[in-house]
């Protein structure tokens, strides 16, 4: 057998071995959410939602937070312009759940991350000690304020944070991005959380102590990064506070129109990678068990 046929053979090996350590690590994710239990206190939250663009299915994404079971709440939008086509769902939610605390926010702050931008613009709107950040795209069951709350009543955590999985119902790519983040990412992500101390978050969906977010220097701090969600989550862990990756998942409602539209997100993604974990990013390279396997064939 020749050297190179020896290597292959042992990438596949590897591999392999990789795969069945992912699903030792989603086996053990499941039996945490199983026994994770949603009680304590439940102080009031102020849930920030930056906007832009209309967006599939946006109205149902955002008013899956108007329906939550959580007893005080308020929900702040945020949008650069005050033509953007999300502000006429954000009206038609204040129509159709006028219980709710909406507060729409217009303008955006400084800094090359627009989301991350508009997050500081939004925060002088924002009431309470407590803070839920999500992307437009998600979508959520109604306890998951209850959920991603919770821990947070122990002073020593500072930030909740959790999965989230790809629904494409909208053409073959959106079904080939889902594929992405559901057999790659999501798996990959039950590894890390396992073999190392859980230092970042998911900007998908975040929840955060307003203490530990000035402590860090607020959204200012981090809105030059394009990473702004790990930087925040590895920022709040720096000044000493607990983090925590909830046995829960979120539903990220995926708009990727063409091909080129997934191929940019999984470059972007790529880069994004391997500027955080670099060694991950390199190693990533022997963990892609088909294409190995197929080789070795």
């Amino acid at each position: 057998m020749s050297v190179v046929a020896l290597a292959v053979l042992a990438c596949a090996t590897i591999a392999t071995g990789f795969q069945v350590f992912q699903v030792v690590a989603a086996w053990r994710f499941l039996r945490r959410a199983r026994r994770f239990s949603r009680g304590g206190t439940l102080p009031p939250v102020t849930v920030l939602k930056p906007l832009k663009g209309p967006g599939v299915e946006l109205y149902e994404n955002l008013a899956s937070f108007c329906r939550q079971s959580y007893p005080s709440y308020q929900i702040v939008f945020g949008v650069e312009d005050p033509h953007d086509p999300a502000v006429a769902v954000v009206q038609r939610l204040r129509r159709e759940f006028p219980e709710r605390d909406i507060v729409l926010a217009v303008g955006v702050g400084r800094g090359t991350n627009r989301k991350v931008a508009n997050l500081e613009h939004m925060m002088p709107h924002a009431r309470h000690d407590v803070l839920v950040m999500s992307d437009s795209d998600i979508r959520v069951r109604p306890d998951y304020l209850r959920t991603m709350v919770g821990p947070l009543a122990d002073p020593a955590v500072g930030l909740t944070t959790c999965l989230y999985r790809g629904r494409g119902n909208f053409g073959l790519p959106s079904i080939i991005e889902s594929l992405f983040i559901n057999t790659d990412f999501v798996p990959n992500a039950l590894v890390a959380q396992w073999v190392q101390p859980f230092r970042y978050a998911f900007g998908a969906s975040i929840a955060v102590q307003r203490e530990a977010l000035e402590r860090i220097g607020g959204f200012a701090a981090i809105a030059d990064y394009l990473a702004d969600d790990y930087q925040l989550g590895r920022r709040v862990a720096d000044a000493g506070y607990g983090l925590v990756l909830l046995p829960y998942v979120v539903e990220t409602v995926l708009d990727s129109v063409t091909l080129r539209d997934v191929w940019r997100h999984q470059v972007r993604w790529a880069r994004t990678y391997r500027v955080c974990q670099p060694v991950g990013w390199f190693c990533s390279v022997v963990t892609h068990a088909t294409l190995w396997g197929l080789l070795a064939a």
